[in-house]
């Protein structure tokens, strides 16, 4: 037998919906006070509104706990990956000459040509285990004779890839003699006109990537290094991907929804959702770049996902909360 309780009325939930899309667009610390005053003589609509604001609430305390699991997990697995040392290894014409770095999309080494040939000093990228199906190796090989083609003085060359014996796919770059963009910034004392320079220099080169079809999907600090003459190069597109709609004359698979490689911290809604990232996720990113870059600190500086309000950069750097002062 079904309950005799009837519900809002469909003009009521009209007015409910209203001031809870009303509310969701103040502070997180004023909603419950806004609504309260919006509702002060309307005691059931007010609890209504504020119902839906508290189940919203532990909907996204939910999808945070589970979204900063997941990242955890995925850089932990990846880190993992990358514990053995390959130092004084041979992959190509290269012998690995040390560690750079590692982090979820892979190892990086500073490597020395060892043919005999000539010498040259380049980095080498190792991507993880998950770049090792058919699928994502033919997808990473059709994509490196797109990488090659660009162009553009602040972008680090691709100059060659394969795989290791063990499989796993690898790129070869120049090798950039450079620190983080944040970290140039801040060593230099670099007042707020000459982080923009830098900033647009880097946009710019993000641009020419994009009129050559190419997402880059992983940008953030480390991948900008700054030279000692002061000059951006936009490096790492071991996780670059394609435009929808530019395979050119190549049969390309695409990068499949359900998980989409990136940076825990740095990854667009769209990698976070697991779906296909455009220009709009390295627009994203760009953004997350410039906050850092002007305020010398993170927009969200504690997990990712955590729940925490972020500041404008104008704001910051005017009330001190930035180094760009």
């Amino acid at each position: 037998m079904g309950s005799d309780r009837k519900g809002p009325a469909t003009g009521e939930w009209e007015r409910i919906d209203r001031l809870f899309q009303g509310a969701l667009e103040q502070p997180v610390e004023a909603r419950r006070a806004w609504v309260e005053a919006t509702c002060a003589q309307e005691p059931t609509l007010r609890d209504a509104v504020l119902e839906l604001l508290a189940t919203d609430e532990r909907s996204e305390r939910l999808f945070d706990d589970v979204a900063r699991e997941r990242d955890a997990m995925v850089a932990a697995t990846f880190e993992n990956e990358h514990s053995v040392d390959l130092v004084g290894k041979r992959i190509g014409a290269y012998r690995l000459e040390s560690l750079l770095g590692t982090g979820g999309m892979g190892a990086v080494y500073r490597a020395e040509r060892d043919d005999g040939e000539f010498r040259q000093t380049v980095a080498i990228k190792i991507l993880p285990g998950w770049a090792t199906d058919p699928q994502t190796v033919a997808r990473l090989r059709a994509e490196r004779q797109f990488l090659s083609g660009l162009r553009h003085p602040n972008i680090t060359r691709l100059l060659d890839g394969g795989q290791t014996g063990d499989g796993y796919p690898y790129l070869v770059t120049e090798f950039i003699d450079g620190v983080p963009v944040t970290d140039f910034a801040l060593d230099r004392s670099l007042g707020l006109r000459d982080r923009i320079k830098l900033f647009m220099t880097v946009a710019d080169a993000v641009r020419h990537a994009h009129d050559q079809g190419i997402v880059h999907r992983d940008l953030k600090p480390a991948n900008v290094l700054v030279d000692r003459e002061g000059h951006p190069h936009l490096l790492d597109f071991g996780i670059a991907t394609l435009q929808a709609g530019v395979d050119g004359d190549m049969t390309l698979p695409r990068t499949v929804t359900g998980f989409s490689p990136m940076t825990p911290g740095y990854g667009s809604p769209e990698q976070q959702a697991g779906q296909a990232a455009g220009t709009a996720s390295d627009i994203y990113q760009l953004g997350l770049l410039l906050y850092e870059l002007v305020t010398g600190r993170r927009p969200v500086p504690n997990e990712p996902g955590a729940p925490e309000s972020i500041t404008r950069p104008s704001l910051a750097v005017r009330t001190g909360q930035g180094t760009a002062v």
